[in-house]
């Protein structure tokens, strides 16, 4: 897609987008047609996780991961292990495998969006933001993980 400079999908960026080299929630939300959207008040159907990743790990040093960025650090840990030199320390190789395998945390989502149909690809196709379906309901909803402050100064995961 051919990209006017400061805009994403046609949407004028945040000077605060810009600078930091993504897009702000202020400008996805425009996108995606988001809809401030209460999932509790639904009894059909249940919502399906179908994008991005609800948990997140940290390890020794404080990196963080998602899920499939533990697992490929997990699989490294124990090439290393596996490939130590006689006498060498892996421990803080094993605290690591701990720390990634079995100490995930959840990502605590504070608010929920319907989003369109067309918005929910966008999201599917060029990030990491949450994004859940209901099939009985046909309604794609986003995942808001953050609260408080405003939204032209809070960047998703989306790189410009």
């Amino acid at each position: 897609m051919r990209r006017k400079q400061g805009t994403w999908h046609k949407r004028k960026l945040s000077h605060f987008a810009i600078k930091v080299g993504l897009v702000d929630y202020f400008t996805a939300s425009d996108v995606v047609g988001a809809e401030l959207y209460d999932i509790y008040a639904v009894d059909e159907g249940d919502w399906e996780l179908v994008n991005g990743d609800d948990m997140y790990y940290i390890d020794g040093d404080g990196n963080t991961y998602d899920s499939e960025m533990a697992y490929e650090r997990v699989r490294e840990l124990e090439t290393m292990i596996d490939n130590k030199e006689e006498g060498q320390d892996i421990s803080n190789w094993e605290r690591d495998i701990d720390l990634l395998t079995n100490y995930g945390e959840v990502r605590w989502v504070y608010d929920y969006y319907k989003i369109t149909e067309k918005g929910a690809k966008i999201l599917m196709n060029e990030s990491n933001e949450l994004v859940y379906y209901n099939s009985e309901i046909d309604v794609y909803v986003w995942g808001i993980c953050h609260y408080g402050m405003s939204w032209k100064l809070i960047p998703t995961s989306i790189p410009i």
